[in-house]
């Protein structure tokens, strides 16, 4: 978690679970011909979960910059991801993020995010905290 500060001040904060498995990009390289396809329909489903998920928890829509904590929940037999593949995989779910408006935009002036895996006995999924940052 490169520079994540959970002491910073916030001014909001949201704490959203996805039930999803987000696949290595290994799976899908290239955002072209079939696997542009897989990318989509991982997106879409990440948006569908978001969706449920910002009604669930009231989370209104970006107006300035935000902090974002992806956290991976695997166990059993799962592998830990190396770091750039965890944050590729999220590539999708970012994506989904500013489509349903929790981010204004993906760039860095609008977004500070991070990533890291956790193993657990029984939770998986995805764990997504987001912060309103001054």
């Amino acid at each position: 978690m490169c520079g994540y500060d959970p002491d910073a001040p916030v001014a909001a904060q949201w704490d959203l679970f996805l039930p999803l498995r987000l696949p290595t990009p290994n799976l899908r390289v290239v955002n072209q011909g079939a696997t542009r396809w897989r990318y989509a329909k991982i997106r879409d489903d990440c948006r569908t979960a978001l969706m449920i998920e910002k009604r669930r928890h009231r989370v209104p829509p970006a107006s300035g910059r935000r902090a974002v904590l992806i956290t991976r929940y695997f166990g059993g037999r799962e592998r830990l991801m190396d770091k750039i593949n965890w944050s590729s995989a999220c590539k999708p779910l970012v994506d989904a993020m500013v489509l349903e408006k929790l981010l204004l935009d993906d760039s860095i002036e609008m977004v500070s995010d991070f990533y890291r895996q956790v193993r657990h006995a029984q939770l998986r999924g995805v764990g997504v905290r987001i912060q309103e940052v001054g």
